[in-house]
């Protein structure tokens, strides 16, 4: 017998309500969907709304105001920051560890 047969025997096992499943010696992974709009990477936990934030801040006349981005690559891989200082417009890009 081959070892797909026997692991698709265990799954309708499984699905039948038995539980031969639970026998295995390693756990079965569960297969992670793409698309799902749960994507959590590169957010800030204590984000605040545009619409939420003080209206002089939209209007770039106090110097201090500053807009960040990060640019996540690929797992693992660099990570770059942006800031933008929105009265002059002094840009600064670097690579955060």
């Amino acid at each position: 017998m081959r070892h797909e047969a026997i692991y698709q025997h265990v799954y309708r096992d499984k699905r039948a309500g038995g539980t031969l499943h639970s026998h295995f010696r390693h756990r079965r992974k569960s297969y992670l969907k793409r698309g799902s709009g749960n994507e959590r990477r590169g957010r800030l936990k204590a984000q605040m709304k545009i619409d939420q934030r003080h209206s002089v801040a939209g209007e770039r006349s106090r110097p201090g105001d500053r807009k960040m981005n990060t640019g996540i690559g690929r797992r693992d891989g660099p990570v770059f920051v942006t800031m933008v200082e929105r009265v002059s417009r002094y840009n600064l890009t670097a690579l955060a560890a």
